[in-house]
């Protein structure tokens, strides 16, 4: 009797601890949280915002010179996000520009936006849920981010665009919403690139191997974590880290793709953007970029990069006519 009494003890601390873990997991992972705050350069420290901190207040000043209007949709779930709309002269198009686990989209693409918009496209940054300007209480992983960004395609399509090719361009979480919307049949035919700058390929993969990275590889405990962090995500914010993954995207996209991830990449190991890509079955492209630093491909193998990525981006704008 006191073997089973104990048992079920052990059993109880254990559930215990799990939904501790579970919570604890949820609300530093999932719950809205504090974001990238580019002003204060001390509490980037030791980041690529630091080590390329010139660099994005260089990109920084150059968006900030743009006019702008601030321009807002109302999310299926009922929540207003905001995005900031730069209009280029004579606009061959337009770039819908979505950010990382809590940036902001003006400072992940501050290095980049000089070219989108040399190369005549106007400049919709959006804050996704939970994020910037927009509501929101959970991120989602591009789980419903996925949904908002087809509601922000088709906003544009409507709207200022007026017909004109889109095309999606997102970094780390961005990278892997955009991936994930690429599928979505709402999403308008004039949609014609996807840009993906060091994705992930689900939301459990990515929690799992930060969770592994903190634990110094301990995998089984990362899949029991992030099982405990899943219950929360479902109760508290309405998804399952499981629900959708870039693969499940791929084998139904039809849009070109572009990928570029960094070889030694730290944070979304490499392998997410090469499966990604191997997942795909339509036109694509892979750019592996020497280093370690994540999403920093652009500025450290700049060359290169930006000569593969205009092609991508005129081939595709090309086709589109």
């Amino acid at each position: 009797m006191i073997i089973f009494f104990l048992a079920i003890f052990i059993v109880v601390c254990a559930l215990v601890s799990l939904l501790q873990v579970g919570r604890v997991g949820f609300n530093t992972a999932i719950a809205r949280g504090r974001e990238i705050d580019i002003t204060n350069r001390e509490s980037l420290s030791h980041s690529p915002y630091d080590t390329h901190y010139d660099e994005i207040i260089k990109g920084l000043n150059f968006i900030n010179s743009l006019p702008y209007e601030d321009v807002y949709i109302i999310s299926r779930d009922n929540l207003k996000l905001h995005g900031r709309l730069v209009n280029t002269p004579n606009a061959k198009g337009t770039v819908i520009i979505v950010h990382s686990y809590r940036s902001h989209p003006e400072i992940d693409f501050s290095v980049s936006s000089n070219l989108y918009y040399e190369l005549g496209l106007n400049l919709l940054f959006v804050d996704q849920r939970a994020s910037g300007q927009s509501e929101g209480s959970n991120i989602c992983f591009g789980i419903k981010e996925r949904l908002d960004c087809v509601d922000w395609a088709n906003y544009a399509n409507d709207g200022f665009s007026s017909g004109k090719p889109i095309i999606l361009a997102g970094i780390s979480m961005g990278a892997a919403t955009v991936l994930m919307a690429s599928a979505d049949k709402k999403l308008p035919d004039t949609v014609c690139a996807i840009i993906a700058d060091s994705p992930f390929t689900s939301p459990a993969e990515i929690i799992e191997e930060t969770i592994v990275r903190i634990l110094k590889g301990k995998r089984f405990l990362a899949k029991v974590a992030t099982r405990a962090i899943n219950l929360f995500a479902k109760m508290r914010a309405g998804f399952s880290l499981y629900q959708y993954s870039t693969i499940d995207a791929m084998k139904d996209n039809t849009i070109p793709i572009f990928i570029a991830h960094e070889k030694g990449d730290k944070r979304v190991p490499a392998w997410m953007g090469q499966k990604t890509y191997e997942a795909c079955n339509c036109k694509k492209e892979l750019l592996i970029c020497p280093g370690d630093e994540h999403g920093t491909g652009y500025i450290t193998n700049h060359a290169e990069y930006t000569k593969r990525l205009i092609e991508f981006i005129n081939t595709n704008l090309q086709n589109k006519k």
